[in-house]
């Protein structure tokens, strides 16, 4: 088993996980609590809202492979320094675990590390490693979709995400036409209306919590010709079907990240 840091695998520094560390009995895959409210007289409780109350996280231990190393598994100050230079970081990096049996269906995790020494007497033989996710869950790899929308003829997109909801993919749209460009998605009917644009203007809305919209054409005032209804995806239990329209021939992609509850 390895695992995949900021693009950068355990094994191609000639580390191991050691299986001890990996051991659990328990492990969170999703811990969703309700917030609720019960009337009075009444014995039925009423839900008002919910709350992930943890992030995910998991804590196992690395070492020399000894394959590798054979029996010089004990580590130096140079190479736990170059280890904590690479997990320790200042901002988020996706990590995402790799075995044997990966069948390509990735589950990334943005996460932050804490690294402590695991000593053998006066040595240090390995490095426990604990992994603190920023969300409840974890994440697709990045999903594309790309297709020349025509006017008026709808196409389909099925929404990869274990969560119910709206995903904001970010969203680059080049009309192949002048005029006022509408896109719509059938299951919510939000429409995302942008006014004045140019045949081959590339127009780049930015989803996941950004909420910004850019423009190749610096003449473009977005700032009056857009609605600021973002494109959005929906995702419902048995319901993942998303009918995009568009009001003219327009290039349109997509990129986003679905959500995965199988635990870190």
């Amino acid at each position: 088993m390895d695992f995949i840091f900021d693009g950068v695998a355990l094994s191609d520094l000639g580390y191991v996980l050691a299986y001890d560390g990996l051991v659990s009995e328990n492990a969170v895959v999703s811990s969703m609590t309700y917030n609720t409210v019960k009337p009075a007289l009444f014995d039925v409780s009423r839900k008002t809202s919910h709350i992930y109350e943890s992030n995910l996280t998991t804590t196992f231990t690395i070492m020399k492979n000894p394959c590798l190393f054979g029996d010089t598994f004990y580590m130096n100050n140079d190479e736990i320094s170059e280890l904590t230079k690479w997990l320790v970081r200042k901002q988020y990096k996706y990590f995402r675990f790799v075995d044997d049996e990966d069948t390509g269906d990735e589950v990334w995790f943005k996460v932050q590390n804490t690294v402590e020494k695991v000593k053998e007497g006066d040595h240090v033989i390995g490095l426990s490693i604990t992994v603190n996710a920023n969300a409840p869950y974890g994440f697709t790899r990045v999903i594309n979709v790309s297709w020349d929308a025509q006017d008026r003829v709808p196409y389909d997109i099925i929404v990869r995400s274990d969560e119910e909801g709206y995903l904001f993919p970010d969203t680059i749209l080049i009309p192949q036409a002048s005029g006022t460009l509408n896109v719509w998605n059938k299951h919510d009917s939000i429409h995302s209306i942008i006014k004045n644009v140019t045949a081959g203007e590339v127009i780049t809305l930015y989803g996941n919590g950004v909420h910004q919209i850019t423009s190749s054409n610096p003449d473009h005032d977005l700032s009056s010709d857009f609605n600021y209804n973002f494109f959005r995806l929906c995702n419902e239990y048995g319901n993942a079907t998303n009918t995009i329209v568009t009001n003219m021939n327009c290039n349109i992609t997509l990129s986003y990240r679905g959500i995965r509850k199988v635990g870190l």
